[in-house]
C-alpha cells in the first residue's frame, strides 16, 4: 500500500504533539488532578483515541483529530486570561494542521496541467 508523505507527516505530527501535550497533562495530573477541568481531561482522552485511530483509519482519525484540535483551542480560548488567542493557537493549531495534512493526503483530486 502506497502511503503519501502528507499522511505520514500528519500522523507523526499528531503523535509527537499529542505525546508532548499528554506528558504535560500527566505531569499536572500527578500534581493536583482536582484543578484540571473535566472538559480538558475528556478532550485529552479523545485526542489520544483520535491519534490511535488515525494510524488505523486515516480519514476517521483526521476528523477526530480536527475536532480535538478545535475543542482544545476553544477550551483554552474561553479559559485563558489576557493571552487567550495565543494559548488557543498553541493548543489547537498543531492538531488542526495535522488533520489538514491527513485530509490532503486522502483527497481524490486529479490535477490537470
Amino acid at each position: 500500500m502506497k502511503t503519501s508523505i502528507f499522511t505520514t507527516l500528519g500522523k507523526i505530527l499528531a503523535t509527537v504533539f499529542g505525546a508532548f501535550y499528554g506528558s504535560f497533562f500527566l505531569n499536572g495530573a500527578r500534581q493536583d488532578i482536582q484543578n484540571i477541568p473535566t472538559v480538558m481531561i475528556l478532550l485529552i482522552v479523545f485526542l489520544v483515541i483520535s491519534i490511535i485511530i488515525s494510524w488505523i483509519e486515516t480519514r476517521l482519525g483526521a476528523w477526530m483529530i480536527l475536532l480535538s484540535g478545535i475543542g482544545l483551542g476553544l477550551d483554552a480560548f474561553f479559559r485563558a486570561g489576557n493571552e487567550n488567542i495565543t494559548i488557543a493557537l498553541i493548543l489547537g493549531l498543531p492538531f488542526i494542521i495535522s488533520a489538514s495534512l491527513l485530509f490532503v493526503s486522502n483527497a481524490k483530486v486529479k490535477w490537470h496541467v
